[in-house]
């Protein structure tokens, strides 16, 4: 089964847009910096010949490098990114991942990758920047729509907290009156000593 992903990197500052369709022992990648547009097919073989180090396992490898190049690790814990063009027109996209539990007092495993993708044609160059173009409107619309109805939630959510404090206010406004009649009541109930105490307690917590 095939999972298909778009995201945005920034690399060397420039905003670049990935999107990439990975399978079990495969990916494809096409990137597109609005300008021009690239792509690369990484097959079973490429990718044990030129990608994965000797004796790792071909699953976790492409498992790390799908984690990698699907959703850009800004703090650089374990990928960094260059991408620059080459003079025949091509990009050349390298990375070195970090291998390895953060626990551990190992040095983690450093893994360099490089992939030179081909620049495509003018026809399917352009279907592929407006896809992505597409893509970006639809996600912007989408967040405007998230947005709005954040919103909404926040009006309610200040409007309840308006209500419930004016409750507090009442209550404690309730609770006060009750406790001065109480106290009236016991004014003329309690024995004269017992009464100069209340009235000490009741001025020492004004």
């Amino acid at each position: 089964m095939s999972v298909n992903v778009a995201t945005r990197f920034v690399l060397d500052k420039r905003r670049f847009y990935f999107q990439s369709v990975w399978e079990s022992s495969c990916f494809d990648l096409s990137i597109t910096d609005g300008r021009f547009a690239w792509h690369v097919r990484a097959d079973a073989d490429f990718i044990e010949r030129k990608l994965k180090p000797r004796g790792m396992d071909s699953a976790r490898y492409i498992a790390e490098l799908r984690n990698g190049l699907t959703k850009q690790d800004i703090g650089q814990k374990k990928f960094t990114y260059s991408a620059a063009e080459v003079p025949n027109g091509n990009l050349r996209l390298e990375w070195t991942m970090r291998i390895g539990s953060q626990a551990s007092a190992e040095e983690p495993l450093k893994l360099r990758g490089l992939l030179e993708l081909v620049r495509m044609q003018a026809a399917p160059q352009q279907e592929f920047i407006q896809t992505c173009l597409d893509r970006l409107l639809d996600f912007c619309t989408t967040l405007e729509r998230d947005n709005e109805e954040l919103r909404e939630q926040h009006d309610e959510l200040r409007v309840q907290r308006t209500e419930a404090l004016s409750k507090l206010v009442k209550l404690d406004d309730d609770k006060q009156r009750l406790e001065l009649d109480l106290y009236k009541k016991e004014r003329f109930s309690l024995p004269p000593i017992v009464v100069s105490a209340l009235l000490m307690l009741h001025s020492s917590s004004l």
